[in-house]
């Protein structure tokens, strides 16, 4: 099945939760078509987009889709496509965005060196975290959704924050990170070849994790979280147990 219909490139296609819908959007639309997955029919449009659909993603439950053009993100209904928020706050663009858990919270990070905690359920903005002297490129909130980790371009530190209060916990150290299943812990691997748990509590160092020689490409933790797993260009992956501190 080819599904055609958009102009210029399609930069995303995502399933909701559930399988019923399919949302793609283009670099070249100022809107976002929700199809049919089974015969890739447009049920509905997402329009009002005053530029490219920049990012998007279903809530958990996938009753709502969340979206972004420019500094401005968007709240709809998943099932008619009602817009539910326009939620503008950001002075620039914004780079990603993620819903809590729960689906009560949506976090966006942007260019203007900020994240924005809002929620969902009244479209306002019930904290905003600075602390980056650069754009926020990545939001993470964690699987238990008491925390989210912004990351910022070089020499900025990630940060890791307290949802849904906003309290700035503190900086960690490393590249891409990974939650633990439980939200507690935070993997990530450094341009030392080895991988540092951290608190995600308290934003202390548990443990560091070595054996590679060469660059980590991606860290993991098991879905027990009993087991962390890295992959290296120095043709190994390496298992660790879990530290707990």
């Amino acid at each position: 099945m080819k599904l055609a219909g958009h102009a210029g490139g399609v930069r995303w296609a995502d399933f909701s939760p559930d399988g019923r819908f399919l949302a793609t959007a283009s670099t070249g639309d100022q809107r976002v078509r929700i199809r049919d997955p089974k015969s890739g029919e447009t049920l509905f449009f997402l329009p009002d987009h005053h530029s490219g659909v920049s990012n998007l993603d279903f809530s958990p439950a996938g009753a709502l889709v969340a979206t972004s053009s420019g500094n401005v993100a968007y709240l709809w209904r998943t099932d008619n496509g009602q817009l539910i928020s326009k939620l503008a706050g950001h002075a620039e663009v914004i780079n990603e965005l993620a819903f809590s858990p729960d689906g009560k919270l949506l976090v966006t990070g942007s260019d203007d060196k900020t994240a924005c905690c809002w929620d969902t359920s009244t479209g306002t903005c019930v904290a905003t975290l600075t602390g980056h002297t650069e754009a926020v490129r990545s939001v993470l909130v964690s699987p238990d959704g008491r925390a989210v980790l912004t990351t910022s371009s070089s020499p900025d530190l990630p940060l890791l924050w307290d949802l849904p209060s906003g309290r700035l916990i503190g900086p960690v150290d490393g590249g891409p990170a990974a939650f633990s299943p439980d939200g507690r812990l935070l993997a990530l691997y450094t341009a030392k070849n080895s991988v540092e748990i951290w608190s995600a509590i308290t934003a202390s160092r548990v443990a560091t994790l070595t054996g590679h020689t060469s660059t980590i490409n991606k860290a993991i933790f098991s879905p027990d979280g009993a087991t962390i797993a890295a992959d290296s260009w120095d043709g190994t992956v390496k298992l660790w147990d879990v530290p707990r501190g």
